[in-house]
C-alpha cells in the first residue's frame, strides 16, 4: 500500500511477510515502535521526501526486514561528503551500519548492491552504471581520523554506532538508471550519486560523549527523517556543545593528495531560530591533513544557505566546550521537513531563497512547536567578503537581534572553524582574542562594530573588504562604511572593495563598520532644534512635531534588531507629520530624523 498524506498510527506498525508499505512525499508517524517481519519481504518505502517520524526514548524497532531510503551525495569520487545513516544492522546490538548497507537504486521497490573496492584501491575506475565505493576513503571522527575500514573491504558490517557521521568520497560512475518517474537518473553527470540506505530504522535516545574540551566530533542526522538543529542544539542535554555545526566543503580537483585538497568548514549557528551559515574559507593542508597556515584559496560554496533542518543522511561536526561533553539525539528534534532550499533543509550546500516577511507552514513535529507562529527567516544580517593577501578569502557576518549585546552569546556568535588564520575576522568584547566569523548585536544607527585585520609576515599584506550581500530585511538603502580611525576616513564597503596595505601586526582598534559617514552629530533627547516626537498607543498614531519649520529630509523607523520598518524622504518643513503604526507589532522602535543641514536626530518609542 502507497501513502502520499500524514498518517498517524498511534500504535505500532507491524509490516508482515510479503507486504510493504510506501510512502511518498508525506510523513508517516508512529507513536509506537516499527516492526518489519520478514528479512526478505517486509519493506517500508520512503520516496519523495516520505519521511518515517516516530515518538519513541528508546530504540526498540524490531523485526529483520528493511526501510528504504534515498539520498544524493553532492561529491565526485575526488570529494568528500559526511554522511549519518538513518539505519542499521538488525543483527548487531544497537543497530549500527555498515557501508554493506548502502545500495544503488534500480527501480521504486528494488535496488542492486554496490562495488566495494579494496582498501589500496582509490576509485578512479569509469565503469558506467556500476558504482563503487572506496574503502581507503572511508573514515569516522572522534577526536582523530580513523579509518575503520583500512582492512576491510566497503561490504565490510564493522558498525558505526548511530548518530555517528562517516566521510566518504563519491563515485565517478555514470549512472543512468531512473528508480521511478520524476527522480532523475541516479548519477548522470558521475558527481551525484543517489544511494539506498537499507536496514532497520534508528528511533529513540542516541548519545556521545567527547573526552577533550574544545574537541571535535563527526556526528549527524540518525533519523530517517530530518531534524531541527535549532531544537538539537538548544536542548539542555546538549548544552556542553558549542551551538554550531561545521560543514565540509571541498573543491573538486581530481585528486587524492592531501596535499594538493582545498576545502574547508562552513559554520551554522541557530542564531534566534533559523541561523546564519558563512561558507568556508578554503585552506591547504600538508601530506598527513593538517591545515598549512597562511596557504589560501579562495571561498566555499553555499554563502547564505540555511540549515536549520537537516536532512536525511546529513553529517556535520560539533564541537566541545567541556571535558566530557555528553551530548544526545532524540527523538523529539525531529521534524517532516521536504528537503530543498525553500524548507532550509539542504544536503550539504545549495541556493538560499529570501522572503523576510513569509511565516513557517504547519510542520509536524515531535516537540509540539507550532511553526506557524515563526517566520522562515531569522535576524537582519550583512554578509562582508574579506580578502588577504589576494587569495584568502572569507565571509563574515553581522547579525543584528534586539535581545543581544557586543558581549559572546553561545549559538549566536561563531568562532571560525579552521579559520585561526583568518585575515579579518569580527571582535566581540568580553572574547577579543577569538577569531569571530559570526557576531550578533543590537542595532543603532550610530552603531560602532570593531573589526580586527590581521597582517603576518615580512611584508607588508593587502586586504580588500565589501559587503558580500544583506538579509532577512536588513535597509537596504542604509549606507555602510569601513571607518579607519588612524586616518579619520569613511570608505563605502557597500557598493565597492575597500582596498589597504598593513605591516606585520594585529590591528583590534584601528577598523569599525559604521553607518554614517561623519562625526557622530546624533542627539538623544526628545526635543531638540524644535522637533519632538510622540506616540499614541491608543490611536496608533506616531506624531513628528517640526515647531522651527526645518527642512525634513529623511524619516526612518527600525525596530531594534535593524529591520526597517517605515522610510520616507524630502518631507520638507510643515508643522507636523503623522505616521500610522497600525501594522507595527507591540514592540521598541528606534526613530531617526536627519534634516537638510545635515544633522541627524534619534527618538525611541514603545507600541504597547
Amino acid at each position: 500500500m502507497m501513502f502520499s498524506f500524514v498518517l498517524t498510527i498511534n500504535a505500532q506498525l507491524s509490516i508482515g511477510n510479503n507486504s510493504y508499505v510506501m510512502v511518498r512525499d508525506a510523513v508517516l508517524f508512529s507513536q509506537n515502535y516499527v516492526d518489519l517481519k520478514n528479512e526478505t519481504s517486509s519493506n517500508l518505502y520512503l520516496r519523495k521526501d516520505g519521511q518515517l517520524i516516530q515518538n519513541l526514548s528508546t530504540n526498540t524497532n524490531t523485526g529483520d526486514g528493511k526501510l528504504s531510503v534515498y539520498q544524493e551525495g553532492t561529491s565526485s569520487n575526488w570529494q568528500h561528503n559526511l554522511w549519518c545513516s538513518p539505519v542499521g544492522n538488525p543483527a548487531v546490538a544497537g543497530n549500527p551500519f555498515g557501508i554493506n548497507m548502502l545500495n544503488r537504486p534500480t527501480n521504486i521497490s528494488d535496488s542492486s548492491t554496490i562495488t566495494g573496492l579494496a582498501y589500496t584501491v582509490q576509485n578512479t575506475s569509469n565503469v558506467a552504471n556500476t558504482p563503487e565505493i572506496a574503502s581507503r576513503w572511508i573514515a569516522t571522527y572522534t577526536g582523530s581520523w580513523i579509518r575503520s575500514y583500512q582492512s576491510n573491504s566497503p561490504a565490510s558490517t564493522t558498525p558505526i554506532t548511530a548518530g555517528l557521521g562517516f566521510s566518504m568520497k563519491g563515485s565517478r560512475s555514470v549512472d543512468t538508471a531512473e528508480p521511478f518517474t520524476g527522480a532523475g537518473q541516479n548519477n548522470s553527470d558521475a558527481k551525484n550519486q543517489r544511494y539506498d540506505f537499507r536496514g532497520r530504522p534508528n528511533t529513540g535516545d542516541f548519545s556521545h560523549t567527547i573526552s577533550a574540551a574544545g574537541g571535535w566530533y563527526l556526528v549527524g542526522n540518525p533519523y530517517p527523517s530530518a531534524i531541527d538543529l535549532n531544537l538539537f542544539f538548544n536542548d539542555s542535554e546538549n548544552s556542553c556543545l558549542t551551538k554550531v555545526a561545521y560543514y565540509w566543503e571541498q573543491k573538486d580537483l581530481a585528486t587524492h593528495n592531501y596535499i594538493n585538497y582545498e576545502g574547508g568548514y562552513g559554520d551554522w549557528t541557530p542564531n534566534a531560530g533559523n541561523g546564519t551559515y558563512n561558507a568556508p574559507a578554503y585552506k591547504k593542508y600538508d601530506n598527513s591533513g593538517v591545515v598549512l597556515p597562511s596557504q589560501p584559496s579562495g571561498l566555499g560554496s553555499g554563502t547564505g544557505v540555511e540549515r536549520r533542518y537537516a536532512p536525511i543522511g546529513q553529517g556535520f561536526m560539533v564541537k566541545a566546550t567541556t571535558a566530557n561533553c555528553t551530548f544526545m539525539f532524540k527523538n523529539s528534534h525531529r521534524a517532516f521537513i521536504r528537503e530543498g532550499a525553500a524548507t532550509l533543509s539542504q544536503f550539504r550546500n545549495g541556493n538560499s531563497i529570501q522572503n523576510c516577511d513569509e511565516y513557517n507552514e504547519p510542520i509536524p513535529n515531535i516537540a509540539g512547536i507550532d511553526y506557524t507562529q515563526f517566520k522562515k527567516f531569522g535576524p537582519p544580517t550583512i554578509q562582508l567578503e574579506a580578502v588577504t593577501n589576494v587569495t584568502n578569502s572569507n565571509f563574515l557576518s553581522l547579525v543584528f537581534h534586539d535581545e543581544a549585546d557586543d558581549n559572546y552569546m553561545n549559538g549566536h556568535d561563531t568562532v571560525g572553524g579552521n579559520n585561526s588564520d583568518l585575515g579579518v575576522y569580527l571582535k566581540v568584547t568580553d572574547r577579543p582574542n577569538d577569531s569571530f566569523v559570526t557576531s550578533t548585536t543590537n542595532f543603532s544607527i550610530d552603531k560602532q562594530i570593531p573589526l580586527i585585520f590581521k597582517a603576518v609576515g615580512t611584508n607588508e599584506t593587502p586586504f580588500k573588504l565589501k559587503v558580500g550581500g544583506l538579509k532577512n530585511c536588513f535597509d537596504s538603502e542604509l549606507p555602510i562604511y569601513l571607518y579607519d580611525s588612524e586616518t579619520d576616513t569613511y570608505h563605502n564597503i557597500k557598493d565597492e572593495f575597500y582596498n589597504i596595505s598593513l605591516p606585520a601586526g594585529t590591528y583590534a582598534d584601528r577598523f569599525q563598520i559604521r553607518f554614517q559617514n561623519q562625526p557622530l552629530s546624533i542627539v538623544d533627547n526628545q526635543s531638540n532644534n524644535g522637533l519632538v516626537v510622540s506616540h499614541n498607543n491608543n490611536q496608533e498614531l506616531l506624531t513628528l512635531h517640526n515647531l522651527n519649520l526645518l527642512v525634513i529630509d529623511e524619516l526612518t523607523i527600525y525596530d531594534l534588531s535593524g529591520r526597517k520598518i517605515l522610510g520616507e524622504k524630502k518631507l520638507g518643513s510643515n508643522h507636523t507629520y503623522q505616521f500610522s503604526t497600525q501594522n507595527f507589532q507591540s514592540a521598541a522602535y528606534l526613530i531617526y530624523i536627519k534634516t537638510g543641514n545635515n544633522l541627524t536626530f534619534k527618538d525611541k518609542i514603545i507600541k504597547n
